[in-house]
């Protein structure tokens, strides 16, 4: 595997974990809690799993030459639709989803090349930037789950997550990101004081 790639698949096995780790440490009823936005926990963690699928499969497609996404591919309207079946889905088949999404992009890691790399994929000038930008959607909507769920905002390990995550290229996540370290290390302060 490329050092480049090796590195994003270091970084979806670390992301995918701590997904699991928070989804199988829910409180009661922590599946239907809000985020930011309006859909629920249960809707987030689905919503992420099916697009680790898509990603796989797009790149699958794109390993073998056809068109890695079809014509008129729009996310907005996917996410949209896909809203009302992401409010049924059981953790046990998302959990099951993160899992296989992950075995099968590591398959097409494997298979990945430099001039890959450096190919047009689909609407982006080059594959390398479409898989950066892919490896950053899950650790993206971490932020959301953190704001639905307060015990999690002060898990260390998830603490770890979402205060080292880079979310430079979104203003709106750095700032909320900002607002979580000020509150842990307000949380700290305090007691250390008692």
């Amino acid at each position: 595997m490329l050092p480049e790639v090796r590195a994003l698949a270091d970084k979806l096995i670390y992301d995918v974990a701590m997904v699991k780790y928070i989804a199988t440490g829910l409180p009661q009823g922590g599946l239907e809690r809000v985020v930011p936005g309006g859909w629920s926990v249960r809707q987030v963690l689905a919503h992420v799993a099916a697009s680790q699928t898509m990603y796989a499969r797009a790149l699958d497609r794109f390993l073998t030459g056809e068109e890695p996404l079809p014509r008129g591919w729009d996310p907005d309207r996917i996410n949209a639709e896909a809203a009302e079946a992401y409010a049924r889905a059981r953790l046990p088949g998302v959990l099951r989803e993160f899992q296989a999404s992950r075995e099968a992009t590591f398959s097409c890691f494997e298979q990945l090349t430099e001039a890959h790399l450096a190919s047009p994929f689909w609407r982006v000038p080059s594959l390398g930037a479409v898989l950066t930008a892919w490896s950053r959607h899950c650790e993206a909507h971490a932020l959301d789950l953190v704001d639905a769920l307060p015990g999690a905002r002060t898990d260390p390990m998830v603490l770890n997550w979402i205060l080292h995550a880079d979310y430079s290229d979104s203003p709106e996540r750095t700032i909320r990101q900002q607002r979580v370290f000020a509150e842990v290390r307000e949380q700290l302060k305090r007691e250390e004081g008692e």
